[in-house]
């Protein structure tokens, strides 16, 4: 038999009783199995069909409450951001952002909202424990007489306000003074009062210093050389060696 032959599909080479009975045993029973599988595939269709209408709205909810979670976290007077971006995360992890971002709204709730806006911008009051100096001041003489009728005015309260200075740091000098002591009846056993230990053993630098300039390099990032320059400003030749 050729290829061509082998291949042929035509109603005479096909296998068919020649039993009327029998062929029509055998289409109907091909009309039943081509029904059935209809059926199955008209059934698959339709729950593919509701597997993705359903998957369409759930996308569609996301992207609103994504949305209404932008518009509350980055408003007119916020950084604006593109809102496809989010498509870039797995929906799990904007889930959770967006319940997380819901939790904090409805936990601060109006009643937040309200003392934050009553709280304003007011001058924060200065630190108790910084040191006070008082300068009053008071009318002359020659203002203290009334306008009116030429009397003394009295005193009668005070205003008070706060002005923060800054107080330059300041170099002094320490002098060690160690007694001696005799004994005057026999003019012998001469004792010297010790000196406090020292950082430096007979160094210029007292342990303030040495503290200043070490938090100024390592704390403060403040080479020596430019330290050498802040101390000439207060009148203090130290070499950086």
């Amino acid at each position: 038999m050729s290829k061509d032959a082998s291949h042929d599909l035509s109603p005479k080479n096909l296998s068919l009783p020649s039993d009327p009975a029998a062929l029509r045993d055998l289409l109907v029973a091909e009309r039943v199995r081509f029904a059935r599988e209809l059926a199955q595939r008209t059934a698959t269709l339709e729950c593919l069909e509701q597997t993705v209408v359903a998957q369409q709205r759930t996308i569609e909810q996301q992207q609103h409450r994504i949305a209404q979670l932008l518009r509350r976290t980055f408003g007119p007077k916020q950084e604006r951001i593109d809102l496809d971006q989010l498509l870039l995360f797995d929906s799990a992890d904007v889930s959770a952002l967006v319940e997380e971002r819901e939790q904090e709204a409805a936990d601060s709730g109006p009643e937040t909202s309200a003392k934050r806006r009553r709280r304003g911008h007011g001058r924060r009051a200065l630190p108790a424990h910084l040191p006070r100096e008082q300068r009053r001041h008071e009318l002359s003489e020659a203002e203290r007489q009334c306008p009116g009728c030429g009397e003394r005015r009295q005193e009668i309260g005070q205003e008070t306000s706060e002005q923060l200075e800054y107080v330059p740091a300041a170099f002094k000098v320490i002098e060690h003074v160690r007694v001696k002591y005799a004994c005057r009846h026999c003019e012998e056993h001469v004792s010297l009062a010790a000196k406090p230990s020292q950082p430096v053993e007979k160094g210029l630098p007292g342990p303030g210093l040495l503290a200043q300039v070490v938090l100024s390099k390592y704390g403060d990032h403040t080479p020596l050389y430019r330290q050498e320059d802040i101390f000439s400003r207060h009148g203090i030749l130290l070499r950086r060696s």
